[in-house]
């Protein structure tokens, strides 16, 4: 899996399946030893989650299922004309994008940048355009870099084109970024065009992947959706679906537990984190599955801030 997310929300769906014992989960894609493995002819699955692997070619199988009663779509809008029944279930994107503006204008910036994903992601346009809404609110303004859409545009252009940006923005500023591996990308640039973070420019991702954030330099703190618990609902969901009930929630949205705030002491100290929850902030691809009822089996799968000048967030 190439990100954290997709494996917490597996791990909310195989949660809320530990409960469910009729339930029995068959794992498709993203693992090199799933990849001989063919969706079985006979194999009729009552329900998926599935993420925009629905494209491919044994997504859209599954979707051909005729026993299927209920589909689960993870960070990815349905194929035109689905009619099965079935919920999206997606980041709420507005929360994500008013937490992350509480706490920049709780740090004194007037200043703001929106760098976008490196693909045109609705995800990605949805966080860009509520970040503008809630500086809009409070009486701000918003710069947005776009990645170059080029056919020949490699990194060497995009450094050049995102140091270009950063460099006309006002400063001291605050830039949220779509996702925690494009704000690596920002860090990078700052880095090595000697643009100081954070006396000059704060810095903040999204999707908390410590993987990312611990490693950078400056470290990078990240708004944490509560991926693990946007799984659980899913499935409970598609178990409403399942069983002819109307489900709980009608808008599935994964939701926000807070922003991680990450300090290092020194340039290879250890790194201190702690989470700020929602209130106190002011304060991806996912699972893929399938359901079998007359055999209660299911089948998932995936497919394919700190405090000194060593953190990119200052308080």
């Amino acid at each position: 899996m190439r990100h954290r997310a997709s494996q917490d929300v597996i791990a909310g769906v195989l949660r809320f399946a530990a409960a469910h014992p009729e339930w029995d989960i068959q794992m498709r894609g993203n693992h090199p030893s799933n990849d001989g493995f063919a969706v079985d002819a006979d194999w009729s699955p009552d329900g998926l989650i599935i993420d925009s692997s629905w494209k491919t070619r044994m997504g859209s199988h599954l979707l051909s299922s005729p026993s299927l009663k209920g589909i689960i779509f993870v960070s990815t809008l349905p194929p035109s004309g689905c009619q099965i029944p079935h919920e999206v279930l997606s980041t709420d994107d507005r929360t994500l994008a008013e937490t992350a503006t509480r706490l920049f204008v709780k740090h004194g910036l007037r200043n703001f940048g929106f760098v976008s994903a490196g693909s045109d992601e609705r995800w990605s346009s949805l966080r860009r355009r509520f970040f503008g809404a809630a500086l809009e609110k409070a009486g701000l303004s918003l710069d947005v870099y776009s990645p170059q859409r080029r056919k020949r545009h490699g990194w060497k252009d995009e450094f050049d084109a995102l140091a270009k940006w950063i460099e006309q923005l006002p400063k001291p500023c605050g830039i949220l970024v779509a996702h925690d591996q494009r704000a690596k990308h920002v860090l990078d640039v700052c880095r090595l065009t000697g643009v100081d973070v954070p006396e000059q420019v704060q810095v903040l991702g999204v999707d908390d992947e410590n993987y990312i954030c611990e490693q950078t330099f400056p470290t990078l703190s990240s708004v944490a959706p509560d991926f693990e618990r946007g799984g659980f609902a899913a499935a409970e969901t598609l178990n409403a679906m399942l069983n002819g009930r109307t489900p709980k929630l009608r808008r599935l949205k994964i939701p926000v537990k807070g922003i991680t705030e990450r300090l290092r002491e020194t340039s290879y100290g250890e790194t201190q984190a702690s989470r700020l929850p929602l209130e106190a902030s002011c304060g991806r691809r996912a699972a893929r599955s399938g359901f079998s009822k007359k055999t209660s089996r299911w089948c998932l799968g995936t497919a394919s801030a700190g405090r000194s000048r060593n953190s990119a967030l200052r308080s």
